[in-house]
């Protein structure tokens, strides 16, 4: 099982519990041992300086979008630090049941892929 580092992007005003079911599911069904570097909770003016840190640790970018991901303005500095450090990301479709956005500064040709574990298991191992 090789372990990969993971920076976990969302709305944190609206998609907290996505970020915790999220890791919660990984650890029953991924099989990479994942390492969360996200930001946990609500951050200080030092934040983006925090978030590129811990972006620049990890081996991907992972943009969990919810409904508001797109009006969300700290994923949409996420979005570019990801660009600027030239990490790999991926969209996962957050909720199931509703229309998903994507991030500001997310590729045109980027989509919002499947949260199923197979589908997550085969884009990490890229």
């Amino acid at each position: 099982m090789s372990t990969k580092k993971i920076f976990v992007s969302f709305d944190y005003d609206h998609d907290n519990e996505l970020r915790c079911g999220f890791m919660s599911e990984a650890k029953k069904h991924s099989k990479h041992k994942i390492k969360d570097y996200s930001l946990k909770g609500a951050v200080d003016a030092n934040w983006k300086k925090k978030a590129r840190s811990l972006i620049g640790e990890t081996d991907f970018v992972i943009f969990l979008c919810g409904v508001n991901t797109h009006a969300a303005p700290g994923v949409a500095a996420e979005m570019t630090i990801t660009h600027q450090l030239g990490k790999p990301y991926i969209l996962l479709k957050g909720r199931r049941k509703s229309k998903c956005s994507k991030p500001l500064g997310a590729k045109a040709s980027d989509e919002i892929q499947s949260r199923k574990w197979k589908h997550v298991n085969a884009l990490l191992d890229r």
